[in-house]
């Protein structure tokens, strides 16, 4: 799952374990929320803005770029 995010992180040279600091979560969470998301593992609305933040810097990108598109 989210196939743009890992895109993302793989052009920046940013790993499971950075992007689980930023966000003040474990990197096996971070794992679950990559691997298997569902309605009780998946970014919070203010994770999913801090990713969107990170990522900012190319430009306006959307939330929907980043986690479905």
């Amino acid at each position: 799952m989210y196939r743009n995010l890992k895109g993302l992180m793989a052009k920046h040279g940013i790993t499971q374990k950075a992007l689980a600091e930023y966000l003040g979560i474990s990197q096996a969470t971070m794992i679950r929320y990559l691997k298997h998301p569902t309605k009780t593992t998946d970014f919070t609305v203010t994770q999913a803005k801090k990713v969107q933040k990170l990522f900012c810097e190319e430009g306006k990108i959307t939330l929907d770029e980043i986690f479905y598109n």
